[in-house]
């Protein structure tokens, strides 16, 4: 059973930890604590189809919240969301 479309939110959250290497059972924790409601297949099919549009602002919607860090120290991942954010803007600026 197919499920319903993907908010472009939702796939630039996706992309973004993905890209992180959070692992995919972790990676729908986080979309839920956003509201969505995503299974662990879905994410990985999602991901494997995946394409970002230029019409959102990818900066502002993966900005990392605490919560976000609270959910990947739940897990034991040892990785500082906000450095990476800001490391990761940081690199771009200087392309």
């Amino acid at each position: 059973m197919a499920g319903y479309e993907w908010l472009k939110e939702e796939l630039a959250v996706a992309a973004y930890y993905a890209s992180e290497g959070v692992p995919h059972h972790v990676l729908v924790q986080l979309l839920h604590q956003r509201n969505f409601t995503r299974t662990m297949v879905a994410v990985r099919n999602q991901l494997n189809v995946m394409r970002i549009s230029d019409e959102i602002d990818v900066n502002e919607v993966i900005k990392p919240t605490d919560e976000d860090q609270e959910i990947l120290n739940k897990y034991h991942i040892k990785r500082s969301l906000q450095i990476s954010y800001f490391m990761r803007r940081v690199v771009r600026a200087l392309d």
